[in-house]
């Protein structure tokens, strides 16, 4: 167990184009004035983050100094990577021909005539008629939805549950609303795999959406992804067209499409077991014999399961955390004045909106000046404002309503995030990796993904399939959440079966279990300090009431792999991306006598674990973005490469942004 010592990395982030509009708290520092920028993002400490598992030397390494640095596939429900190999669109199914005797055959003359009188009735019918279908296979059930479509064609169908049965409910098709008679796909819901550059999965989808005439809510996915990457990751969209989506990503920007699938049900947050990644850390410092040591350490004794700086955002004087804490205080004139306020390093165009709002206090006003910058008013502010224009300035209750729920849940989930980090830092600080009696494990490992997965989505439409809570914020049945865990005995300790890799610790709320020794404590003294308690996380508004949830403490990467590569130019590429692979791109060798090192890492890590955090593990440095910048200048003017043009938006080897909060909460 070792304390930071204070070493660090750099992380080179990408600018954008002049003409996109900023979103969300995101500083950017003009072109003018780039060398100047002092950055203010969270230090690891300001944030809980303070211990080691392993005690190997760090070294130094640049993390994502390119967008080409960083890969992540995601690992599907059936626990196979995420990877796209073609382009190519999926043939739609052969229509055999279909007769009433074929349909009766299989499914009886009464049903067929009860179908059939549906058939004749008026539109305003409501009648149905159920096909019992349990004993059937999911072949043999989609046969049958295919002989309805084609023998009815003003009869939908749909598989049902009822009283622990499947049955195929037929009734009459609504032709205002149902596309029906135009989709010849098996299924209703259309799959595919989503690979983006550069882009964070909510801006993907918010990009995605209009250009398939759809919400972004009815795109659905498992799992939120890194902005700042190449990554690969299922979506689902109800009944678009394989062609509809492929020529939504070739208009939207750094997006590829394809492994078409078709399935009954819509994809939801969670539905995943976790992420492979691949990564390059460049300019690495130490010798291959000491980096080594360093990862086969990590490799053994894994890492602490720290939320990471993306949870809390990147302006040290207004962390996300903060507002989050007004929320559930029911502070929320404070936390309405923390999102609107000015702050070091923003954007010139949203320190004018944020001052105007300051001194004169109109939100219509302030809400015309943002109008010219962010046209499609997508960022937080202009939500806000745009709420205290249809209120009054003073209703800040209504006025937080009109920012995305999934917002308002980011921010006090970066609380709870803030009380997890210092509680695993305490008693890893007093207890090291030892098993202590009180420490929590699940008592059912299996229901691990729906405990401990709380990175939340949602959406105000929940009616369109949208992602809801994980349940962890509305449990129905608070007792149940208690009973998902056990406090360890001293017998359970000595009989060998648990390890540090099955402690759990819970995000602070109003109906979880706290461990059974110290930690409890703990607990109830650092809420106190911001005049909270556990009973008071239950608050009048629903949404900032705060149930609790678990989180596993400690985590061993799966499948690692690492390699070192030779390389001469921050320009040279490392790793190979899927589209790369498709397009017949080689993958990248190390030159022999290339004048820099770069270390290739593989693992395998489950989902709401961050990559940064274990490769801070390896690295023993500070991950926050002050001290990736700090160290990305410095190698830069070493190289005497500080002033080259950066011309590819999403490539930057010379110069760093301070990165926009990240409201995906990676």
């Amino acid at each position: 167990m070792r304390r930071n010592n204070g070493r660090q990395f750099g992380n080179n982030q990408h600018r954008k184009r002049p003409h996109q509009s900023f979103q969300n708290n995101s500083p950017r520092p003009s072109r003018q004035s780039k060398q100047n920028v002092v950055y203010s993002s969270l230090k690891e400490n300001e944030i809980g983050i303070t211990e080691y598992t392993t005690t190997t030397n760090g070294f130094t390494g640049i993390i994502k100094q390119r967008i080409s640095d960083f890969h992540v596939n995601e690992i599907g429900f059936d626990g196979k990577i995420c990877k796209l190999t073609d382009f190519s669109l999926p043939k739609p199914p052969e229509s055999a021909s279909v007769n009433a005797d074929d349909f009766i055959r299989l499914a009886t003359q009464e049903k067929y005539d009860a179908i059939l009188a549906i058939e004749k009735a008026d539109q305003k019918c409501s009648d149905e008629v159920l096909i019992e279908v349990t004993a059937m296979e999911k072949a043999e059930r989609t046969q049958i939805h295919q002989m309805i479509k084609e023998v009815f064609s003003s009869v939908n169908s749909t598989t049902v549950d009822k009283d622990g049965n499947k049955f195929i409910k037929c009734m009459k098709q609504n032709k205002k609303n149902d596309r029906r008679s135009n989709w010849v796909w098996p299924h209703e819901y259309t799959y595919f795999l989503l690979h983006k550059d550069n882009v964070d999965t909510m801006q993907a989808v918010s990009c995605l959406a209009p250009l398939l005439n759809a919400r972004a809510s009815s795109i659905t996915y498992a799992g939120t992804k890194d902005k700042r990457a190449r990554t690969t990751q299922w979506a689902c969209i109800r009944r678009r067209e394989p062609l509809q989506v492929v020529r939504a990503a070739q208009k939207a920007r750094n997006m590829y499409v394809g492994g078409f699938q078709f399935r009954e049900i819509p994809m939801k947050l969670g539905m995943l077991q976790g992420n492979r990644f691949r990564v390059a850390l460049r300019q690495i410092s130490a010798s291959e014999e000491d980096i080594n040591e360093a990862v086969k350490s990590f490799k053994e004794k894994g890492f602490i399961n720290y939320y990471g700086h993306q949870r809390f955002g990147n302006n040290a004087s207004v962390p996300t955390h903060q507002i989050g804490l007004f929320l559930v205080q029911s502070n929320f004139k404070e936390a309405c004045e923390w999102i609107l306020k000015p702050r070091e390093n923003d954007v010139p165009e949203m320190n004018a909106v944020r001052e105007l709002w300051l001194e004169k206090r109109d939100a219509q006003a302030a809400l015309d000046l943002l109008k010219r910058h962010d046209r499609g008013g997508r960022s937080i502010e202009y939500k806000l404002l745009d709420g205290f224009a249809k209120n009054n300035k003073n209703d800040y209750v209504n006025s937080l309503e009109n920012v995305p729920r999934n917002v308002r849940l980011m921010y006090i989930h970066a609380y709870q995030s803030l009380i997890w980090n210092e509680m695993v830092s305490r008693r890893i600080a007093t207890h090291g990796l030892r098993l202590c009696e009180g420490d929590l494990v699940l008592v059912d490992e299996g229901a691990t993904d729906e405990i401990i997965d709380d990175e939340v989505e949602d959406d105000d439409e929940k009616k369109d399939a949208s992602p809801d809570t994980d349940g962890t914020q509305e449990a129905t049945n608070t007792s149940r959440f208690q009973g998902m865990v056990k406090p360890l005995t001293k017998d359970d300790i000595e009989s060998n079966k648990y390890t540090i890799f099955d402690i759990v610790l819970p995000l602070p709320g109003h109906d979880i279990t706290y461990p059974a020794n110290e930690c409890a404590q703990w607990y109830e003294e650092r809420l106190n300090q911001d005049n909270l308690s556990s009973e008071k996380l239950k608050t009048k508004q629903k949404t900032y009431s705060l149930t609790g949830a678990y989180r596993k403490a400690f985590i061993k990467p799966i499948d690692l792999n690492w390699y070192f590569m030779k390389y001469n130019v921050d320009t040279d590429q490392l790793i190979r991306s899927d589209v790369e692979e498709i397009r017949g791109e080689s993958e990248p060798k190390s030159i022999e006598g290339g004048s820099q090192k770069a270390l290739i890492l593989e693992f395998t890590l489950p989902s709401s674990s961050y990559a940064t955090m274990a490769l801070r593990e390896i690295l023993k440095c500070d991950t926050s973005v002050a001290n990736q910048v700090q160290l990305q200048q410095a190698t830069a003017k070493n190289e005497s490469n500080t002033n080259v043009e950066v011309k590819d938006d999403t490539e930057c080897t010379t110069e760093a942004k301070l990165p926009k909060l990240d409201v995906s909460c990676q």
